[in-house]
């Protein structure tokens, strides 16, 4: 279910009465808070009972949501002469209606099943009702149009400008300006792509549960884990979560090739999504079109800095020419492991080999990690990078006890607890050492399970500062362990996410409910990529790691760092580019095979064997999540540029953390991510301007700070 286009229309419809300094409004009296007895996935007062969130229960609270939703729907219909009062501040509940949809989702990411795969594909009906509802309603448009040509809002200050550009910016990408047959016909490709989205993702955890590999002949394997073996029929296979790993550490040259061919079979042969692809860009390419769009690429371009699908290919060809070289260098790297290892000076790269000798480098690097389970815990490293972050804000993370009750169980948490949904998931409030406000919550769940989506990701529970609890809350999962804290990637992983949280929790505006929900633009990543960016600073790792981390393995590891962000950039250019040339031309040629499809499209950056095998590592078409089944497509390149800016802005970021804090992350979207990052940085964010400060002239000094004007709304 992608929430993110209809969240700007739900949350952003809330009071905007607070003055500039960024005070919130007090609730209308007609608030009512939900009752939790009766609708527990709208609880907002406290933290959520999940074992009552089963299936049945969810769709009755977000039919209870919906049905307030549309009385206020209905209410606004009415209006002749528009005002805050009756137009957007008549929308505050909705924002329950769109955290009822979030929480839902955390629930089908964490536990995924027959049962909650079918509740995902009915709530992405209800989802795109509610689009409909809002978006191709006949009366709300016309009065919102004219609204903003109204003297009194040319006269509201900037913050308020932004909000209401975007917020009709969105009713437009929704196509409110489509004529009724077409509205409908808009509709029923969004419910098609939705369930497409969910096929995909779909089939992809399928084929990775399904995925065996016989290890029972190799006795290289013979003591792995059980937990990570399956036993049938007297047989050792291995499971999927552990297959890259034995990948890159195997040394064991049949073996690997023999595992990275059948990992190659992933998305594909019985599950295979070449199909969804196919019919995934088709829908997406027509929905452009009738908004007016050459192509998906140029649509999601227009609410971004670079404003064109070409522009930015453009951009991602000449980033991927400047790291080529770099990229070309590592691999050469690679092959002379090999040629010594083997002892073999005519040895030659396989697929294979690249994750394996990316290993033996980094073995080399990391030989002083390897005991640092003797002198560090992960609850000691996770503790520390809370330290380090409430000295830069000023704020303090509080764990607080937490008790699994069994869904359905009908229990009550003991007084004094947080509910959970797995035994091992964790619960930290979070507040500001001055005021003692609370500013948000975060779950924390850090183990693998096998029904719980892959990856590092997080995803909001509370969204909006509600009046009754003025607290953000969210989810971080991760597959990887909280032992994966123990390392320096693991940290920098760690910090990501937070930086996403963190971005939430601190918005201080009347429009801090806005940018962190609304359609992905090409700073989505910027402070997450920041946070990010303290684990590459010595005295900031060291403080983490201490005393594991000493000044031999810090240079070490920096050696290191430095060729894995390149493999790492260059493979995200490299899906970038992948991403944008489908969605710019609209469709695959159907007799054409997808691999073939994409070293056509990167055939100028590859890294090839003398034989004219593929070397370069990055994620298929059949297997991106990101591109196909989540919020990124035609925007895959924003984790580089991202990169640029943080890398641009990570010094001063650093010295001067609390005013970072106070004029961007306070100001949450009440104005544009690159006016705020300008006015923070004092210089253009621009590619072509970040790329002068990063590689053509590094040592310029920053100007001072400069606020800009906003741009008059477009009616």
């Amino acid at each position: 279910m992608n929430i993110r286009h209809l969240a700007l229309a739900l949350l952003s419809l809330l009071p905007l009465h607070a003055e500039p300094d960024g005070a919130l409004p007090p609730p209308p009296l007609s608030y009512r808070i939900p009752s939790s007895e009766n609708n527990p996935l709208l609880e907002i007062s406290k933290p959520l009972e999940w074992s009552r969130l089963l299936p049945g229960q969810i769709h009755a609270d977000i039919d209870a949501a919906m049905r307030k939703y549309i009385e206020r729907i209905r209410t606004a219909e009415t209006v002749e002469k528009p005002t805050y009062d009756n137009t957007l501040l008549i929308f505050l509940e909705n924002a329950t209606l769109m955290d009822a949809f979030y929480r839902a989702e955390v629930l089908i990411r964490l536990r995924d099943s027959p049962e909650h795969r079918k509740l995902a594909t009915e709530l992405d009906k209800k989802y795109n009702q509610v689009k409909e509802a809002l978006f191709h309603n006949e009366h709300i448009w016309p009065i919102l149009k004219k609204m903003v040509t109204q003297d009194w809002m040319r006269r509201q200050y900037a913050g308020r400008h932004h909000f209401i550009t975007r917020f009709m910016a969105e009713f437009r990408d929704n196509g409110a300006d489509l004529p009724p047959d077409q509205q409908a016909q808009f509709i029923i490709r969004e419910n098609e792509l939705a369930a497409l989205k969910r096929q995909f993702a779909a089939n992809l955890a399928d084929a990775k549960a399904a995925w065996t590999f016989d290890i029972t002949d190799y006795k290289i394997l013979d003591k792995l884990p059980p937990e990570y073996v399956k036993q049938e029929n007297g047989r050792r296979f291995l499971r999927y979560h552990i297959a890259e790993t034995i990948l890159g550490i195997c040394p064991d040259e049949k073996l690997r090739e023999a595992l990275w061919r059948s990992l190659q079979t992933i998305g594909k042969e019985s599950h295979d999504n070449s199909d969804l692809i196919r019919r995934i860009l088709a829908v997406r390419q027509k929905q452009a079109e009738v908004l007016g769009y050459a192509n998906h690429a140029d649509r999601i371009a227009s609410r971004c800095s670079i404003n064109t699908g070409a522009k930015a290919a453009e951009y991602v060809r000449n980033s991927l020419q400047r790291l080529h070289p770099a990229y070309v260098r590592n691999m050469k790297c690679l092959q002379d492991i090999k040629a010594q290892l083997t002892e073999n000076p005519q040895a030659e790269l396989a697929p294979w080999d690249v994750p394996y000798y990316s290993y033996i480098l980094s073995s080399i690097y990391l030989k002083h990690f390897v005991d640092f389970d003797k002198m560090l815990t992960s609850d000691m490293v996770l503790q520390r990078i809370f330290d380090r972050l409430s000295h830069m804000y000023g704020i303090t993370f509080s764990e607080r006890t937490t008790v699994y009750l069994e869904p359905g169980s009908n229990k009550k948490a003991p007084a004094g607890t947080v509910e959970v949904w797995h035994p091992g998931v964790r619960y930290f409030e979070i507040t500001d050492k001055t005021s003692n406000a609370r500013r948000g919550a975060i779950y924390l769940d850090l183990e693998y399970r096998e029904n719980k989506e892959t990856g590092i990701w997080t995803i909001p529970v509370t969204t909006y500062p509600h009046p009754l609890q003025k607290v953000h809350c969210s989810v971080i999962s991760s597959s990887h362990g909280i032992q994966a804290l123990m390392y320096p990637a693991g940290i920098q992983h760690m910090l990501h996410e937070l930086g996403h949280v963190l971005h939430r929790f601190m918005s201080n505006t009347e429009q801090d409910y806005l940018g962190f929900q609304t359609s992905v633009d090409d700073f989505d990543e910027f402070t997450a990529t920041l946070h990010a960016n303290l684990a590459k600073r010595r005295d900031v790792l060291t403080s983490l790691m201490q005393p594991a981390l000493t000044t031999e393995a810090y240079l070490d590891y920096n050696n290191l760092k430095e060729y894995e962000d390149i493999q790492t950039q260059f493979r995200i250019l490299c899906e970038s580019l992948l991403d944008l040339e489908i969605h710019m031309h609209g469709n695959l040629d159907v007799s054409q095979d997808l691999a073939a499809s994409e070293k056509e499209i990167l055939r100028d950056y590859l890294y090839l064997t003398p034989q004219g095998e593929n070397l370069t590592e990055y994620l298929p078409f059949c297997r991106n999540t990101f591109i196909f089944a989540g919020g990124y497509s035609g925007l895959y390149y924003t984790y580089f540029r991202s990169e640029e800016l943080a890398t641009c802005a990570r010094h001063r970021f650093f010295d001067e953390s609390m005013r970072f804090r106070q004029t961007f992350l306070e100001k949450g979207y009440s104005k544009p991510a690159s006016e705020l990052y300008g006015n923070f940085m004092g210089i253009d964010p621009s590619p072509a301007s970040i790329q002068r400060y990063l590689y053509l002239d590094p040592d310029l000094e920053y100007p001072e700070n400069v606020e800009t004007t906003p741009a008059p709304i477009k009616p």
